[in-house]
């Protein structure tokens, strides 16, 4: 293969790990709203917040890597670890920017892990779907 189609086969995993991440913000977003809203009007207890945030990050970072590694197409695993790493890594940037006295708790770390093998099984699977439609 020539330099110039891996140097464009490179620049299109990058621009689709970049993609990732913001859709992943973007669906978090939506849903952390919606979850608002339920919070807001229903006589859910705000004892949930900690448990439905993590799922929410799960279910985001999921999709995301699934959807994006189906298009990447190859390295599930790596790609799926990368798309989480930076997704969870600028959610906690930005949280220790914004919040005063700033630490990991039991629910930061529980968030990392699951954040993790979400972007993991989540880039095997859209590999895998990738290799069924081609």
């Amino acid at each position: 293969m020539n330099k110039e189609v891996k140097e464009i086969r490179e620049n299109n995993k990058i621009k689709s790990i970049i993609k990732a991440c913001f859709f992943t913000f973007a669906f978090t977003y939506l849903l952390v709203v919606i979850y608002s809203f339920v919070l807001a009007y229903t006589n859910v207890p705000d004892s949930t917040i900690p448990t439905v945030v993590i799922g929410i990050t799960m279910f985001s970072i999921f999709l995301s890597t699934l959807i994006f590694c189906r298009q990447i197409g190859s390295n599930g695993l790596v790609n799926g670890v990368i798309i989480s790493t930076i997704y969870i890594g600028l959610v906690y940037l930005i949280s220790s920017l914004t919040k005063v006295g700033f630490t990991l708790d039991k629910y930061s770390i529980i968030m990392i892990i699951t954040a993790m093998l979400s972007g993991i099984i989540g880039g095997i699977i859209g590999v895998n779907f990738s290799n069924v439609r081609r």
